[in-house]
């Protein structure tokens, strides 16, 4: 599902990252035990796999613009 920046409101966010939490149990624990590597190579690889997709031109600039 994709959702168009401001569409929704940070309560809606939060209820949908829930419901995919509640639903993907096994995906989310794989990739907090990938972040988690006292090496930080799993953060890394998953950082640099976002910086090299071509809608993520910027990502510190991302972070920066959506961070709460």
């Amino acid at each position: 599902m994709k959702i168009e920046p401001r569409t929704i409101t940070h309560e809606q966010f939060k209820s949908l990252i829930k419901e995919w939490l509640d639903t993907h149990r096994e995906e989310y624990c794989a990739f907090a035990e990938e972040v988690s590597k006292r090496d930080r190579s799993g953060f890394q690889q998953i950082f640099l796999y976002a910086q090299s997709m071509e809608q993520l031109q910027n990502p510190v600039e991302l972070l920066k613009t959506t961070r709460v």
